[in-house]
């Protein structure tokens, strides 16, 4: 089942940009978000502001993109998030 559910997103930091595949681990009773992963972790640096994370996502009918902003801080939301889609777009910018 968890092969059905794969999804690919590009995780964009600069001019760093790098596809990641992600996985539902079933037996884990909290997932982690996509930007605690090591591989992701690795792309941030400490100028990066995690408060103006960008989602572009592009509708696989019309072609149309939408973007979200997000913060993407645990400790300013700590039960929402944005559910990743396969294709996604997410862009980390540096602090201002």
């Amino acid at each position: 089942m968890s092969d059905c559910l794969k999804k690919s997103v590009r995780v964009v930091v600069r001019t760093e940009s790098r596809e990641i595949r992600l996985a539902p681990i079933f037996w884990e009773s909290t997932p982690k978000r996509a930007l605690e992963l090591p591989e992701v972790k690795a792309l941030l640096l400490s100028s990066s502001d995690l408060s103006r994370v960008k989602v572009s996502r592009t509708d696989a009918v019309t072609g149309k993109v939408t973007e979200f902003l997000v913060n993407a801080r645990r400790e300013s939301a700590p039960g929402l998030d944005l559910w990743l889609r396969d294709g996604d777009v997410i862009e980390v910018p540096d602090k201002p």
